[in-house]
C-alpha cells in the first residue's frame, strides 16, 4: 500500500469514515458521496473498505477500480473490473470499464471480446462503438475498425467522436470525399471536435494542400497532442517554414522525448539549414529509438553526403535499401553521392538500379545525363538530357541543364535560352536576383533609355561577362553597371560617357534591367567565333603597373610566372577543379622561372615549403585590381579554373589554364584554345582525376618557354 493511500485511510479513520457501516445501503449512498466530491486517495479508501465488509458486491471493485484507474494504477484496475464483470456479467457498463483498463494496461486484444460483449447487451453505447473501432485501428485492423464505426453509427446515428472516427479512417482508406464530408459535418455541429480537427489536417496535407491551422486548433486544446504536433510540424515544412518547424518539432521532444519521428524530423530540418552538428545529433537518436526506420538511415545518407563523408553516406544508404530495396530516392542519392566523389561507374550502376524500378524516374535519368557528360559519352548524355526534356519539359532544372549541355557543345545560341531557367532551378549558385518594379530587357534598341546591368554568381562570372556593356549594339543609351566593392577599381576602366558604374541600383534611375549574363542571348553570341570583343577589355592605369613592377621582387631573374591552385573552397565542384599542393608543387621545380603567387585565402599556408621558389604576394593584394596591375608584370599567370583566369584573360596577359576532365560549360571542349579569351591556352586532364599527365605536359611547356 502506497504512502498516499495510507495516510488517506488514516484520515478517514480520524474522521469517523473509516467506521464500519452496518447497512449496505448507506455504506452504497457514503460511497457514492465519496466518489463524486471527495479526494480520491479518500475514496481510494473508503472503496478498499467497502470490498472487505461486502466483497460480493460489485459497487465497492466498480469504485475501487474507476479510482486506481484515475491515477493511473490500470492494471490493479483491471483487477477490479474483472470482479464486477464476475458479479455482473450481463451488465454492458462492466465490460466497457475492464476493456478500457485493459487497454491502457496495454492488452489491447484481450479488451476486444469484452467491447463486443458490451455492444452484444447494448447497442446504444456509442462510447464503446468508439473504443472498440479505435483499438482496432490502433491494432491495425482496418476493416474490422471501419465496420465497427458504420455500426456504431447505424445504433447511434448522431456520435459526432464515432463520425470523426470514421473519417479518420476515410483518409487513411484514401476515400477522401465521403471523409471530407463527415468532417464538415461534425465540424458544423461542433467546431472545436479536436479528432475532426485534426483529420481534417491530415486531409488536407495528403492533398498537397497543407494548412497549419487545423492542427493549430488541435494543440490549443490538447497542447501536448503529440500527432498534433508531428503533424503541424510537417506541414510548416511542406510550407517551407523550416524555422517554424524546429521550434514546433523542439516543443514535441520537449513533451515526448523519445519520439523517433520528433527527431527524424527536426534532424531533417537542421539538414536543410545547414546546422550540420545539430542533425546528426537527432537523426542518430532517430536511428537509436527506431533502427528500422528506412527514412532516418535516408536521411543520414543526405547528411553525410553534404559533409562530405561519403563512406558513411554510402554505408546509410545501403542500410536504407536493405530495409526498404524499392525506396527509389535512396537509390537515386546513392548514385549521386558516388558521382560527387567522382566514382561515375558506381554511380551509374545505382541509378540505372532505380530506373529499373521505375523507368521513367526522373531524378535518375537527370543524374545520369550528369554522369555520362562528367565521363565524356557526350552521345549517352545527350540521350538522357532528352529523356528528362520529355518527362518533364518546363522544369527549371531540366531546362537549365539540357541549356548548359548545349554551351558545353558550342551550341550557344540554344544554350542560352536553357540557361535562363537558372533562377528558379535548384543550383545553390544561382541566387535570383531582386524584384524590380521596372521591366527586364527584351532586347530592343535603348533607343536613349538607360539600361541597369546587374552581376550574378561568381567574380569570375561577372569579368568574362562585363564586356558585354561595351557592346556597339547599345550605343544608343545608357548603361548603369552594378559592381561590388572588391571590381570597383578594377571595372572603373569601363566607365565612359555611356557607362557608369554604381553600388546601389535602387538610389539611381533607370528604365530596364538586365543581367550581364543573360546579355548575350540579345547581342548575337550564338557561336563561339560571334563572342565580343574587344580584347582585352580590361585596362590597368600604367603608373599602377609600374609601382607593382618596382615592388616585385626580382628572384631567380628567370621568365616571371603567377600561380594560383585553389579555388573558393565553397564552390560546389571545387575538390576537382582545384589542385593539391602535393600534386602542383611540380612546376616550380622548372627552370628559368621564378614564380610568384597570386593565391588568397586560407591555402595560401602551404606555400611555407616552397618559399625559396615562390615569392607570395597575397600581403599586398587588397583586390583585383592590384592582382591585375601585378599581371601586368608578368609574363605568363597559370592558374586552376577561378576567378584568376577571367582577370587575366580580360587583360590580355598569356593565361595557362588547367581544367578538369568534366569542364565547365564556357571551356568547351576538345580544344587548346579559348574563344573568350584569345591569351588563353588550355590545358585539360586526359582522364578523370589525373592532375599528374595535366602538370607533365604544363612543365614540358615550360621548358620550351624558357629554352634559349
Amino acid at each position: 500500500m502506497n504512502r498516499k493511500l495510507r495516510r488517506a485511510q488514516e484520515k478517514c479513520a480520524a474522521k469517523g469514515a473509516g467506521k464500519l457501516i452496518k447497512d449496505q445501503a448507506e455504506a452504497i449512498k457514503q460511497l457514492a458521496k465519496q466518489q463524486q466530491s471527495g479526494p480520491i486517495e479518500a475514496t481510494l479508501a473508503m472503496a478498499q473498505q467497502f470490498t472487505k465488509q461486502w466483497p460480493e458486491h460489485p459497487f465497492g471493485w466498480h469504485v475501487l477500480g474507476s479510482s486506481l484507474y484515475a491515477q493511473r494504477h490500470y492494471a490493479k484496475a483491471v483487477e477490479c473490473f474483472v470482479q464486477v464483470v464476475k458479479r455482473n456479467p450481463e451488465e454492458a457498463e462492466a465490460h466497457h470499464n475492464l476493456a478500457k483498463a485493459m487497454i491502457s494496461s496495454g492488452e489491447k486484444k484481450g479488451a476486444l471480446p469484452h467491447l463486443q460483449k458490451c455492444l452484444s447487451i447494448d447497442l446504444k453505447r456509442p462510447k464503446s462503438f468508439y473504443l472498440l473501432a479505435k483499438t482496432l485501428t490502433e491494432l491495425n485492423e482496418v476493416d474490422g475498425a471501419l465496420q465497427a464505426c458504420r455500426v456504431g453509427l447505424k445504433n447511434n446515428p448522431d456520435a459526432v467522436d464515432l463520425q470523426g472516427l470514421l473519417a479518420g479512417l476515410l483518409v487513411h482508406l484514401e476515400q477522401d470525399h465521403e471523409a471530407e464530408q463527415l468532417l464538415q459535418q461534425v465540424l458544423r455541429v461542433m467546431p472545436q471536435h479536436s479528432d475532426s480537427l485534426f483529420y481534417m489536417g491530415l486531409l488536407r496535407k495528403k492533398q498537397n494542400r497543407p494548412e497549419a491551422k487545423w492542427f493549430q486548433a488541435v494543440i490549443k486544446q490538447k497542447p501536448t497532442h503529440a500527432a498534433a504536433l508531428f503533424n503541424l510540424a510537417q506541414v510548416l515544412v511542406m510550407n517551407s517554414q523550416t524555422e517554424q518547424a524546429v521550434q514546433i518539432s523542439l516543443n514535441l521532444l520537449k513533451y515526448y522525448p523519445n519520439h523517433p519521428g520528433g527527431h527524424n524530423l527536426i534532424g531533417n530540418q537542421y539538414l536543410q539549414l545547414k546546422r550540420f552538428a545539430e542533425a546528426e545529433k537527432h537523426l542518430i537518436k532517430a536511428r537509436e529509438l527506431t533502427p528500422q526506420e528506412h527514412v532516418v538511415h535516408y536521411n543520414l545518407g543526405n547528411l553525410y553526403t553534404d559533409l562530405q563523408r561519403f563512406a558513411e553516406a554510402e554505408r546509410a544508404y545501403q542500410e536504407t535499401l536493405r530495409i526498404k530495396p524499392d525506396y527509389i530516392s535512396a537509390w537515386i542519392n546513392l548514385g549521386r553521392c558516388y558521382l560527387i566523389n567522382h566514382q561515375l561507374e558506381r554511380g551509374i550502376a545505382a541509378l540505372e538500379q532505380c530506373l529499373k524500378r521505375d523507368p521513367n524516374q526522373y531524378g535518375a535519368i537527370a543524374n545520369l545525363a550528369a554522369a555520362h557528360k562528367m565521363l565524356g559519352q557526350l552521345d549517352k548524355a545527350h540521350d538522357y538530357y532528352v529523356r528528362s526534356l520529355e518527362l518533364k519539359p518546363d522544369d527549371a532544372n531540366v531546362v537549365t541543364n539540357w541549356g548548359i549541355y548545349n554551351l558545353l557543345q558550342g551550341n550557344l545560341e540554344e544554350g542560352w535560352k536553357g540557361y535562363r531557367a537558372r533562377w528558379a532551378s535548384d543550383g545553390v549558385q544561382y541566387e535570383p536576383p531582386p524584384h524590380y518594379q521596372q521591366p527586364e530587357w527584351d532586347g530592343s534598341p535603348l533607343a536613349g533609355r538607360t539600361l541597369m546591368a546587374f552581376p550574378e554568381q561568381g567574380a569570375g562570372d561577372i569579368i568574362q561577362f562585363v564586356r558585354y556593356v561595351l557592346h556597339p549594339d547599345l550605343a544608343d543609351g545608357k548603361i548603369l553597371l552594378k559592381v561590388a566593392k572588391p571590381l570597383r577599381r578594377l571595372f572603373s576602366c569601363l566607365q565612359s560617357g555611356r557607362v557608369r558604374l554604381i553600388w546601389d541600383e535602387f538610389k539611381e534611375p533607370w528604365d530596364c534591367h538586365v543581367s550581364l549574363m543573360n546579355m548575350p542571348i540579345h547581342l548575337d553570341s550564338k557561336t563561339p567565333e560571334t563572342i565580343p570583343g574587344p580584347h582585352p577589355f580590361l585596362k590597368v592605369n600604367e603608373a599602377d603597373i609600374s609601382r607593382w613592377g618596382a615592388k616585385l621582387p626580382a628572384g631567380n631573374g628567370g621568365k616571371k610566372i603567377g600561380v594560383v591552385w585553389a579555388g573558393n573552397p565553397t564552390h560546389p565542384n571545387d575538390r576537382h577543379r582545384s589542385i593539391a599542393m602535393a600534386r602542383f608543387k611540380v612546376l616550380f621545380d622548372a627552370p628559368g622561372c621564378q614564380f610568384y603567387s597570386l593565391q588568397m585565402g586560407g591555402r595560401v599556408s602551404e606555400l611555407e615549403p616552397f618559399k625559396e621558389r615562390v615569392i607570395d604576394l597575397s600581403g599586398g593584394i587588397e583586390d583585383y585590381y592590384d592582382t591585375a596591375a601585378i599581371m601586368k608584370n608578368l609574363d605568363l599567370v597559370i592558374a586552376v579554373d577561378t576567378s584568376v583566369v577571367h582577370l587575366a584573360g580580360a587583360l590580355g596577359c598569356p593565361t595557362w589554364t588547367l581544367i578538369p576532365y568534366a569542364p565547365d560549360w564556357r571551356w568547351l571542349l576538345e580544344r587548346e584554345d579559348c574563344p573568350w579569351y584569345p591569351s588563353m591556352r588550355i590545358f585539360r586532364q586526359p582522364a578523370m582525376n589525373d592532375w599528374e599527365s595535366t602538370l607533365l605536359q604544363v612543365k614540358q611547356a615550360l621548358s620550351s618557354l624558357t629554352s634559349p
